[in-house]
């Protein structure tokens, strides 16, 4: 697994301020799509594995015209979805206390296309790109 770390150290006046940051997931792990416009309500199956965060296979259950992309490393999990109805995305993660965040833009389609919902990023700490 590939991790970025950056540690940033600045000195104002007599205060030392220390930044320290990293990718929130793997860069090379692959995206997948979880939902892409279900009309029976079964999504693809995620497959659990030992060296990921998802341990056990599972079917997601997809509510009509919506996608979903997620990204699963060994620590943590991220998803992007939208409803092809709608025009919000939005983006959550393992990482941090969950809920789901807007991931706006002024460049979504009205309504949404499935190209509108991006694969997470190992960058994106919310499930945003």
């Amino acid at each position: 697994m590939k991790h970025a770390k950056t540690i940033e150290a600045i000195a104002l006046g007599s205060a030392l301020v220390v930044s320290i940051s990293s990718t929130f997931l793997p860069l090379d792990v692959a995206a997948a799509t979880a939902c892409d416009n279900s009309t029976d309500g079964k999504g693809s199956t995620i497959s659990g594995a030992s060296d990921r965060f998802v341990k056990t296979n599972f079917i997601p259950r997809c509510s009509p015209n919506t996608v979903v992309k997620y990204l699963d490393a060994a620590t943590a999990f991220a998803a992007q979805g939208g409803s092809l109805k709608g025009n919000t995305v939005y983006g959550s993660t393992t990482e941090g206390g969950g809920g789901a965040v807007w991931c706006g833009s002024s460049t979504l389609s009205t309504p949404l296309k499935a190209s509108d919902v991006k694969d997470p990023t190992g960058s994106a700490t919310d499930g945003c790109v």
